[in-house]
């Protein structure tokens, strides 16, 4: 086994649709601690498996893993960004499951 192991971590997941709430499901099944989201409003799905809605200031801090999984669009373009990295633990592992756009 290599890299760090998530079981009893707590996992932030930006953007909560279909994929987030997939990712979320899947997780459940290895022990996480707990899995925040961040999402415009709060989503009944993720609260039948115990994730939390926080702002992305507030789930950033806290999260050992930061996985995203917004879709791409104007308002999501350069949305990750170097002040987000700099609200992350020094430790998080960052997942980017998002599409960009084309160049």
């Amino acid at each position: 086994m290599t890299g760090p192991c998530i079981k009893g971590k707590t996992i932030g997941i930006i953007g909560y649709g279909r994929i987030g709430h997939a990712t979320a499901v899947i997780l459940k099944g290895f022990g996480v601690r707990k899995i925040y989201y961040s999402s415009r409003c709060d989503k009944d799905e993720a609260k039948s498996i115990g994730a939390e809605r926080k702002s992305i200031e507030e789930m950033l801090p806290e999260s050992d893993f930061v996985i995203s999984t917004i879709a791409f669009s104007p308002q999501t373009d350069k949305f990750i960004n170097g002040q987000m990295f700099s609200l992350m633990k020094k430790s998080a592992i960052f997942v980017n499951t998002s599409r960009g756009g084309k160049n």
